[in-house]
């Protein structure tokens, strides 16, 4: 296997990966954005502005003052 073969397949590889960011870029925010709520949600931060009962961006704003 050349090397140019072996770099055709992990560019191939990359290249989807850049095209679900492109492509569905919301969800994976909204999957960032559960990631952190869920890691901080016991805190002192995340009892006082409620992130065990946050469930979408819109409670997220909601709860947190800017």
């Amino acid at each position: 296997m050349s090397i140019t073969s072996i770099a055709s397949l992990y560019f191939k590889r990359r290249q989807k990966e850049l095209e679900k960011h492109m492509n569905q870029g919301a969800a994976l925010q909204a999957e960032v954005l559960q990631n952190l709520i869920r890691r901080a949600a016991d805190t002192e931060y995340g009892r006082k502005h409620l992130f065990s009962l946050t469930k979408t961006y819109e409670d997220f704003a909601t709860n947190i003052p800017i």
